[in-house]
């Protein structure tokens, strides 16, 4: 008697194991989508660049239209990723309106030309001899960067308090720090082409010597 009601156990287990074995096999596998790339040339830098965009919760049910945030350093596996989720965190609590998050990525070993300004001085030339586009990058970001993304989704405008930029300079971990971008940027000016609101800028100092 025993020995059958283990047999009659062991062939339960059996029909259970190859049912659950069905199920697994199949279930579809789906990619878990985070955001939009936008990959397009740009007529100002002379090569391809690479938008990648977040969309706060909400954004597809409603009409509203939202602030944007724009994150140096954007590509995927740069910081773009870290802070959208930041920004979809903060969202989840209400200490920070819902955003749109925009990622400038980089292009190859574009970033220490595009957060650098002209020096003068002969060690950062040795350093950076590529230094020196940020004033293209500031025309990339207000001619192309912008425009695109304020035609593509529902934006909160281009007033000051509408938009932010993010980001590190061009410089970190490096011997020379650099002028980053978002100094050449104009942040601690007035200047219309991109938002003076920081939300955690750091710049370095590249050309800063010729300043005194």
């Amino acid at each position: 008697m025993g020995k059958l009601v283990s047999s009659f156990f062991m062939v339960c287990a059996l029909f259970w194991s190859v049912g659950a074995l069905a199920q697994i096999s199949a279930s579809v596998d789906a990619p878990f989508v985070f955001g939009a790339t936008h990959a397009f040339h740009s007529n100002v830098l002379g090569q391809d660049r690479v938008l990648n965009v977040y969309l706060p919760e909400g954004y597809a049910d409603s009409t509203l239209n939202y602030p944007v945030i724009y994150v140096l350093d954007g590509s995927r596996n740069e910081d773009f990723p870290h802070v959208a989720g930041l920004a979809q965190y903060m969202n989840m609590y209400e200490l920070l309106p819902n955003s749109i998050v925009v990622g400038i990525a980089n292009a190859g070993p574009s970033r220490r030309r595009d957060f650098t300004s002209p020096t003068q001085n002969d060690s950062d030339k040795v350093w950076i001899p590529t230094h020196g586009g940020s004033a293209a990058f500031i025309d990339f970001i207000e001619k192309e960067v912008q425009p695109m993304v304020q035609g593509r989704y529902r934006t909160a405008g281009s007033a000051n308090d509408h938009r932010a930029i993010i980001g590190w300079p061009a410089g970190r971990g490096d011997p020379v720090h650099e002028t980053g971008a978002l100094r050449r940027l104009h942040l601690g000016e007035p200047q219309p082409v991109v938002e003076q609101r920081r939300v955690g800028c750091w710049s370095g100092c590249v050309g800063e010597g010729e300043r005194g």
